[in-house]
């Protein structure tokens, strides 16, 4: 039987583990990860801009609605980057 990885959005950081429903760490809200097989909270990216995700786990993210921005400046913080993509009412109008 082979090593299968947790499915995007997702992450295992321990070894030994059986089953999908093992991999119970999450991607924040304001991030996300179509990539699998994730081992640390820190492979999650922030969504780009014009996209934001409200939930946890996340394989992508959501477009923001027809009329409504989300950008990330050059001197925003790096650790506050999901905070300004986790809602819809992060994107502005």
């Amino acid at each position: 039987m082979a090593c299968e990885g947790c499915p995007g959005g997702k992450y295992l950081p321990l070894a030994g583990k059986k089953s999908v429903d093992d991999c119970g760490g999450k991607c924040p809200a304001g991030t996300y990860s179509s990539e699998t097989g994730l081992i640390a909270i820190t492979q999650c990216e922030v969504c780009p801009p014009g996209k934001y995700t409200d939930q946890t786990g996340q394989p992508s993210c959501k477009d923001c609605p027809v009329g409504r921005y989300n950008y990330v400046s050059l001197d925003e913080v790096p650790y506050d980057l999901p905070r300004k993509h986790n809602s819809l009412s992060d994107c502005l109008v």
